[in-house]
């Protein structure tokens, strides 16, 4: 099987708050084609949106946001997510994921 390496890009976020200053927090997302700016931006205010809410939840409200950004990171064919990994990639047998996780670990600790 041929693996495809699919687009990921970075999301950062960075703001103060009443009682916390300079808090940060990033996350990764995996597209299966090149994103458009608009795709980019709209997923950016979703997740700003998301971390806005969150922080209204546990009463500590963002005050003044500091940074909001996205920036491409590089093709791959895994993606570290919150304590896994992913791909859209998709494998006949356990043998094929094995050896392409594997492979993908090899070239990560070049």
């Amino acid at each position: 099987m041929e693996e495809i390496k699919y687009p990921i890009y970075k999301f950062s976020l960075r703001w103060n708050q009443d009682d916390y200053q300079n808090n940060s927090v990033g996350c990764s997302i995996m597209y299966k084609e090149i994103p458009s700016e608009e795709k980019l931006n709209d997923d950016l205010q979703e997740y700003k949106n998301y971390i806005e809410q969150s922080q209204i939840k546990k009463n500590h409200p963002v005050i003044d946001w500091l940074e909001e950004k996205y920036e491409y990171y590089e093709n791959e064919v895994w993606m570290l997510n919150w304590f896994n990994h992913i791909t859209y990639n998709l494998f006949e047998t356990d043998e094929e994921v094995e050896r392409s996780f594997r492979n993908f670990i090899d070239r990560k600790m070049q």
